[in-house]
């Protein structure tokens, strides 16, 4: 009798877990007391604009926010980075000791070295990566659309 009742008390602890989880990840499906009334969440819970697709799926539209942040200037002026640092475009990967690290499309890495076969070594201040070229820019406009590109048609990393 002890066993089953161990097993109903771990089950109601996992469900309840489990619950509070996905209502603070933003996983669940009602508006988080969090929320606030200028909040989208709160907007896409109350009404929908977007169209019958977005009023049945209960999930917002994705929404991209840069970690590139390109300085104001005059229109059509070319937006570069500092020296030595470029962003990725194509996402990349290397194997280390203790597995394999990537950078994706948008992230700042520092130069190196560059190596006369058209390769350049660069290093996001954790791990060092071989990379093309033609795999890096130094355009911040260039670099954040391929950040915004990457972003919506990727889903984002798991949590550990």
């Amino acid at each position: 009798m002890r066993p089953i009742i161990y097993l109903i008390i771990i089950a109601a602890a996992g469900y309840l877990g489990y619950n509070y989880y996905m209502e603070r990840s933003g996983g669940g499906a009602g508006v988080s007391e969090e929320s606030t009334p200028g909040t989208p969440a709160a907007a896409s819970a109350t009404t929908s604009t977007r169209g019958p697709a977005a009023a049945t799926s209960g999930n917002p539209a994705p929404v991209f926010k840069s970690k590139i942040i390109i300085p104001d200037g005059p229109p059509g002026e070319k937006h570069l980075a500092k020296p030595g640092i470029f962003y990725v475009l194509e996402r990349a990967s290397t194997e280390h000791a203790t597995g394999v690290a990537a950078v994706v499309p948008g992230e700042e890495v520092r130069l190196v070295t560059r190596k006369g076969n058209g390769t350049v070594k660069v290093s996001n201040g954790k791990y060092e990566f071989e990379l093309k070229e033609s795999q890096l820019t130094n355009d911040l406009d260039v670099a954040q659309a391929a950040e915004r590109k990457f972003a919506l048609t990727n889903p984002p990393p798991r949590e550990r």
